[in-house]
């Protein structure tokens, strides 16, 4: 499985590895800095930063992703259920916010 599947475009939407164009212009939503996209014919196509990145981090970018993920299920309007240990909660309907200060800590999604 490629790494890196998604990338900002030249407008700064989100965009997956399967809809970009082998020429485009392409940033790295973490570290912000130029990504290339790689479509040959021996690997996965994905994205590749133009200049190795040492501070880039894979498991920041997969949180990422699966964030966005959350955030546009509960967005939905059809029902979406979380499964705890104590039990199942319905997030239909719920209140959140991303990424606020709490307390003294910010929580990647803060739901009410």
């Amino acid at each position: 499985m490629a790494k890196w599947t998604t990338a900002l475009d030249d407008k700064g939407k989100l965009i997956s590895i399967e809809d970009a164009k082998r020429h485009g212009f392409y940033t790295c939503r973490n570290c912000r800095e130029r990504m290339v996209a790689k479509m040959g014919d021996k690997l996965a196509h994905h994205f590749s930063h133009l200049i190795a990145s040492k501070v880039c981090n894979h498991d920041l970018w997969l949180r990422r992703n699966i964030l966005d993920v959350l955030v546009e299920r509960i967005s939905r309007s059809d029902p979406f259920m979380v499964s705890f240990p104590h039990g199942d909660v319905d997030l239909h309907g719920c209140h959140f916010r991303r990424e606020t200060m709490f307390l003294n800590w910010t929580p990647d999604l803060l739901v009410r």
